[in-house]
């Protein structure tokens, strides 16, 4: 009878300190499960280059290139709304700003991010961009998803002796294909490693740039523990010589920020992106998701 007790204690010590590893392994599960997930784009972001049916912009619902219509139509709406703000011209200030947002399941214009050289600048590419029209939702694999794009707006001012002037001759609002020309429209996308013989680069530099997050993600512990998740914006630049630059990241929490940017960081020098012929700067933005379970 003593024995048997004695067994029974034994028993429920064992239990007590198997608990603590048990909880554990769980937890340690749902991690790796969920760093297979998180940056999956699809059933949440698709880019404006890889979704099966891009947007359509009103006025594009007959076009044979559904995708030409949209950068021609963005560009129009871009050159008619376009106004340089007065207090900028005064102060001399001009430059780019690159603009993401993202077109909704329902074809609304929303998550507006911008980064440019002055507030005055990146509130006129807002004004912009929340003027443009609601649209005909992308869909991939047949179901309405969220379409991120981005593309720099650049002010310019002309004057003689780089003097600002009250209307500029010609602000430039269009790409500039001698400096930076977006992913979805450059005649010839960066080639990532591994694509050189690809019959369709673009589509195998967005299997690279997926496989090598799902490789190199590691959700920050201390981020974990504090139950800070969500998603971090990122856009960078595939420069001339096809090494990365110009990163920038909008997110929750710095934390998930900087693990974002170490990932992108290890990308390996690519071939440069080609337009009409000639080495150009390529901008490339996509969103990683980071989410407890």
């Amino acid at each position: 009878m003593l024995q048997k007790s004695e067994s029974k204690k034994i028993w429920k010590l064992k239990y007590v300190l198997m608990l603590p590893l048990v909880m554990g392994m769980l937890l340690y599960t749902s991690c790796e499960v969920e760093k297979k997930d998180t940056n999956e784009i699809e059933g949440i972001d698709v880019p404006f280059a890889v979704v099966d049916e891009v947007p359509i912009f009103p006025g594009c619902e007959d076009a044979e290139d559904s995708r030409a219509c949209f950068n021609k139509m963005i560009q129009k709406h871009i050159s008619k709304s376009f106004r340089y703000p007065k207090e900028a011209q005064e102060k001399g200030i001009q430059g780019r700003v690159s603009v993401l947002f993202v077109i909704m399941e329902d074809g609304s214009i929303q998550n507006i991010k911008m980064r440019g050289p002055d507030k005055l600048l990146e509130e006129e590419v807002e004004r912009i961009i929340k003027k443009l029209p609601k649209m005909t939702a992308g869909k991939h694999k047949g179901e309405a998803v969220r379409v991120p794009f981005s593309i720099p707006i650049t002010f310019k001012l002309e004057g003689e002796d780089g003097e600002a002037i009250n209307k500029p001759k010609s602000p430039t609002s269009n790409y500039d294909y001698k400096g930076d020309v977006p992913f979805a429209v450059v005649d010839e996308v960066p080639v990532f490693p591994g694509c050189e013989g690809e019959e369709d680069p673009r589509a195998c530099f967005n299997e690279m740039i997926q496989r090598h997050i799902s490789k190199n993600f590691r959700y920050p512990e201390e981020a974990q523990k504090k139950g800070i998740q969500g998603r971090v914006s990122i856009m960078f630049i595939i420069q001339k010589d096809g090494s990365i630059g110009n990163l920038r990241m909008k997110g929750p929490d710095r934390m998930l920020e900087e693990e974002a940017a170490r990932i992108i960081g290890k990308l390996p020098k690519m071939t440069a992106g080609k337009h009409k012929g000639k080495a150009v700067r390529v901008p490339f933005s996509m969103p990683i998701i980071f989410k407890l379970q």
